[in-house]
């Protein structure tokens, strides 16, 4: 261990007290064994199955409490009526609705008895969902040069090199994500289409059905949550569409689960895709919880702002991150020493 790592181990343990926390909520997407080949420097969606239960031993050995959502609700807004527990408890979540979800995720969680939770894109078991992460690293990584006639002119990309394929990947993404709701078809056929690439390709192959996700639905330790139409960044859509987007994946899930859907996720979740108004509209449309991906440990004063919680970023956390990520020294940094961020 370096001199450098030893500083930051004991600095964690001296800010643990005040930053951190009584608890956490983790992020995930993907659980597979061979991940996919990807533009280097995108965002890793993917954990192998031997790095999620090693996720699980690091808080086994910690003598965490593992909980659901409805008991991270619970715990957040009565403290007292936890059964007497105090101790440090997480919360396992994954997005979009993966089918490896089920098929690799979902064995470790039952060997281990931990609860955990999908936020289902609804778009992606109806089968509409464009993975377009995915189909831009596969069209990137399989060409030298790109050519794209868009509506507001043409784009030329050298995608020779390494960094200019890292560099094609962060252009075509920022359009991709932010570009307006009337828009996004128009832009899909420009980069995939055209380039003979089927929108669909990616969604049968790695989404979970509707007959998959009312079969994990049935299992007591799984809670279906939304994570809305989809997968738009809220804060660039309408009032009227935010809203829509938020109320009816609800409705969607509820009538194929048949229960109630009660927990949400913003898609994307950072400051620029979710902000006061996404959180009023998840507050007004009934959901018990709402979690963003601002980087930070759970407190008891986020029982005033159950509809903006954090958590981590799973993937992304090395071995050394995990304790200084617990202990808060890497939120306390990241968030400038503020504990409850929302905005």
């Amino acid at each position: 261990m370096t001199l450098t790592t030893r500083l930051k181990l004991t600095l964690s343990q001296v800010v643990k007290p005040v930053y951190g926390g009584i608890g956490h909520i983790l992020m995930f997407h993907r659980v597979t064994p061979v991940p996919p080949v990807r533009v280097k420097g995108q965002s890793r969606l993917e954990v192998t199955p031997q790095r999620l239960e090693e996720i699980i031993h690091f808080f086994q050995t910690r003598n965490y409490d593992f909980i659901s959502l409805d008991e991270l609700h619970t715990r957040l807004i009565n403290p007292s009526g936890s059964g007497g527990k105090n101790r440090k408890f997480v919360a396992f979540t994954f997005d979009d609705g993966y089918v490896d979800n089920l098929l690799y995720a979902y064995p470790l969680f039952k060997r281990h008895n931990v609860p955990f939770a999908i936020y289902v894109a609804a778009s992606f078991p109806q089968r509409e969902a464009v993975l377009w992460w995915y189909l831009l690293d596969d069209l990137i990584l399989a060409n030298d040069l790109l050519t794209f006639d868009f509506f507001d002119g043409p784009l030329i990309l050298e995608t020779r090199s390494d960094e200019q394929k890292i560099q094609a990947a962060r252009i075509l993404r920022a359009r991709l994500k932010f570009t307006s709701k009337q828009q996004y078809p128009t832009l899909l056929d420009a980069i995939f289409t055209k380039h003979g690439i089927d929108l669909l390709a990616k969604t049968e192959q790695l989404t979970l059905s509707w007959e998959q996700i009312q079969q994990l639905s049935s299992d007591p330790l799984v809670t279906i949550g939304s994570h809305s139409l989809h997968h738009f960044p809220l804060k660039i859509l309408s009032e009227e569409d935010a809203r829509e987007e938020i109320m009816a994946s609800k409705s969607l899930l509820e009538q194929k689960v048949g229960k109630p859907v009660e927990h949400f996720a913003y898609p994307y979740g950072e400051h620029r895709e979710a902000g006061l108004r996404e959180f009023e509209l998840a507050r007004q449309s009934g959901y018990k919880t709402a979690v963003t991906t601002r980087f930070a440990n759970l407190f008891p004063g986020h029982a005033g702002h159950l509809e903006a919680l954090p958590r981590f970023d799973a993937p992304a956390l090395s071995d050394q991150d995990w304790v200084l990520a617990i202990n808060g020294l890497l939120p306390l940094r990241h968030n400038r020493f503020k504990r409850i961020v929302t905005e």
